[in-house]
């Protein structure tokens, strides 16, 4: 789970520097091409650190009842591929309930699982996934 989160958030910073590099390129570029491309590149990395910066607004509208809230997380991100680790820290905020809080995170990959260690509001957790090969 926390392999395909890690893809997800570089995907999405590869996707907006690939399409501004590929559209001249004569060569129709879809969502579809680019992930696989990007994915193709991510198991030839070694390493990565970058920074994250994600804001999502929602809105949900029921029976004539609308309700919007905002989320955001800006932090970094560190991984490796050999050993599969990760460690992402930040902020990360809620509109609707005015929250703000500090996070951290750390997973390490062995085997067929994944070990994830959180700490959000001072408190640590662990929990382990288990994954499917690819």
């Amino acid at each position: 789970m926390m392999k395909r989160k890690s893809r997800l958030l570089i995907a999405l910073t590869g996707c907006m520097l690939a399409a501004g590099i590929l559209t001249g390129c004569g060569e129709k570029v879809t969502t579809e091409s680019l992930l696989k491309d990007l994915n193709e590149n991510y198991k030839q990395t070694e390493s990565l650190k970058g920074d994250l910066k994600l804001d999502v607004d929602l809105g949900i509208e029921e029976s004539g009842v609308s309700m919007n809230m905002g989320m955001g997380m800006d932090g970094s991100i560190e991984a490796t591929n050999s050993p599969a680790t990760m460690h992402m820290d930040g902020d990360l905020n809620v509109d609707l309930m005015g929250l703000e809080m500090n996070f951290e995170m750390y997973s390490v990959k062995e085997d067929e699982k994944v070990d994830v260690y959180m700490k959000i509001a001072d408190q640590w957790t662990k929990t382990e996934e288990n994954i499917e090969k690819l």
